[in-house]
């Protein structure tokens, strides 16, 4: 796999390497050493040939002096991390039934065109649904764990520390699509037999796959590649090389690093938006409106007691996630490429170490909690770069003005 094999090589030995190194005692390195000591030195005669009288002084000659040092390899965002696409391939149950669309539209005295009716051929078999939602949970967490990078397929895993949990995440994967294809093949013929129940009129037995060849249409995959570096091999240009070759050679080299460095770029402005869209709930869902329990309403017997906020368990989870990959990809695989930012993540990472652990059960009853964790949230949103926050401001004016939207914009302006 090239450089993507390197991540994971620790300074640590591995066990077999402990295991196999011979040991020495304390005792026998002291003899070993003290041997080196107490030997005689060997006498070596060498016959010097004196200058006659008279001759010039015999020519000092300079000892050539060998480097024999390694040079120095500098590291490249290929030796930090890694590429990683998530391939899946499903059944779809839901067909156009046209003989019943064209029936519905004559029934209706409607235009076929804008008919269409729609029919579910397995509506009795859940196993379908739990592996549809598996496939579709997987992408999720796959974004969630990774990247942008290209515009569509690979995305970016940073560093060991991620390179280790995604890989437990596809192994996790694997392991539960597959149980999930073993719960279809047992359930489908069931299933099928109560097709025509469902059905009724609509039922058409012509079409439908042989089970094997639906559970075959399932798959998932995970493949690994090494980020391209954008250096292309190095040529000689030599009187041999065509100058037309070697000007076509010169600006596929600037093509590459061109679009190199556009992705590079697109990894941290994707990731500062990914980071807005929790944090904005989150400081939303603590504004100073809800610590009081009114916009919850109140209950008890005389309807003084505020009712309680019903944050969800990821309101503070999903914040950590982002800066964490934040924190991977600034502080970690791409340090120095761009200093303002890399400074902007250290403090965030700073500010966050506040309530990383932070119960959200805990907030529920605890009102200075509540308090702290939002003005650090703030802080925390008053360090995303402006042209971030700006951004994502005028994407969400382009969207519905209603509900989270709504929220969103009410948040990025108070840091504007």
């Amino acid at each position: 796999m090239g450089k993507m094999s390197n991540i994971l090589n620790a300074d640590a030995p591995t066990v077999e390497e402990v295991t196999t190194t011979p040991s020495s005692s304390s005792d026998d390195l002291a003899r070993e050493f003290a041997s080196d000591w107490s030997a005689e030195p060997a006498v070596v005669e060498q016959e010097i040939d004196w200058p006659e009288a008279g001759a010039e002084a015999a020519q000092v000659v300079e000892e050539e002096v060998v480097n024999t040092t390694t040079p120095e390899r500098f590291s490249t965002l290929a030796d930090k991390a890694f590429l990683a696409t998530l391939t899946m391939t499903a059944y779809s149950s839901d067909v156009t039934d046209k003989s019943a669309s064209a029936e519905l539209a004559i029934a209706k005295h409607a235009s076929e065109k804008a008919v269409t009716v729609k029919k579910d051929l397995l509506p009795n078999c859940s196993a379908l649904k739990e592996i549809k939602n598996l496939c579709a949970s997987i992408r999720k967490e796959h974004i969630a764990l990774s990247m942008a990078w290209a515009d569509r397929g690979a995305r970016l895993i940073p560093n060991v520390d991620h390179a280790f949990t995604y890989w437990e995440f596809a192994r996790r994967a694997t392991s539960a699509h597959d149980e999930a294809k073993v719960k279809l093949d047992s359930q489908y013929d069931w299933a099928l037999q109560r097709t025509h129940i469902e059905l009724g009129d609509l039922y058409d037995p012509t079409i439908y796959l042989p089970k094997q060849e639906v559970l075959d249409k399932f798959s998932i995959s995970f493949d690994y590649s090494d980020v391209p570096t954008g250096d292309l091999r190095v040529v000689d240009h030599n009187e041999e090389i065509n100058e037309e070759m070697t000007k076509l050679i010169d600006e596929a080299k600037a093509t590459t690093r061109s679009e190199h460095a556009r992705l590079l770029s697109k990894v941290g402005t994707k990731a500062w938006a990914d980071l807005l869209d929790p944090l904005c709930n989150m400081i939303w869902q603590l504004r100073e409106e809800n610590h009081d329990g009114t916009t919850y309403g109140f209950k008890g017997k005389h309807g003084d007691e505020p009712v309680k906020p019903s944050y969800k368990n990821t309101l503070v989870d999903n914040v950590i996630r982002e800066i964490d990959l934040l924190d991977a990809w600034f502080l970690q695989t791409a340090k120095g490429l761009d200093p303002s930012m890399d400074e902007a993540t250290s403090r965030i990472v700073r500010l966050a170490s506040n309530f990383r652990n932070a119960s959200v059960d805990a907030m529920k009853e605890e009102l200075p909690l509540r308090h702290s964790t939002r003005d650090y949230a703030l802080k925390i949103l008053s360090e995303v770069p402006k042209e971030a926050k700006a951004a994502s401001l005028q994407k969400t004016l382009k969207q519905k003005q209603t509900g989270a939207a709504v929220e969103r914009v009410q948040v990025l302006n108070l840091v504007q």
